[in-house]
């Protein structure tokens, strides 16, 4: 979803056959209105939040990748959960502290499990591509880059 789009490699016509490209041409007309107004209705700050990480991950793929920014993202989105269920209990009891801890460390290993699958399926599909079972696309090459 937060792909950059290469105006230059963009060939639809190459990849969908007309009545596609027709009827693609004919959701985007029938749903622009209410995805003008979903963006109208979103606090202005939220805009500028959609516009911002669409600009990291500009800059993260320029460097190289040297940030996981999914990863970083997902520990500050806990953490920010973890001060909101904190401010709404009027009395933050050590129970309280023990099951959000417990939600956030449950969180963080289910997160790691998932980057370290997804490193492991990068790895495979190099592999694939490198020995010649899987013939390495523009799609592929995509996946691998980001």
């Amino acid at each position: 979803m937060q792909r950059p789009i290469r105006m230059g490699s963009l060939q639809l016509s190459n990849i969908l056959t007309q009545e596609e490209r027709t009827y693609m041409q004919d959701m985007a007309k029938d749903h622009f209105n209410r995805i003008m107004q979903v963006l109208k209705a979103l606090p202005r700050p939220m805009l500028l939040v959609f516009r911002n990480i669409n600009t990291v991950r500009s800059i993260n793929i320029a460097l190289g990748a040297p940030v996981d920014r999914y990863f970083l993202m997902a520990k500050s989105a806990v953490r920010g959960w973890s001060r909101i269920v904190s401010q709404k209990s009027s009395g933050f009891s050590i129970f309280q502290w023990l099951m959000v801890s417990w939600e956030s460390f449950k969180f963080e290993i289910a997160l790691r499990l998932e980057l370290l699958s997804m490193r492991f399926t990068v790895s495979v599909l190099r592999f694939l591509v490198y020995a010649g079972f899987v013939q390495q696309n523009e799609q592929i090459e995509e996946f691998l880059q980001s």
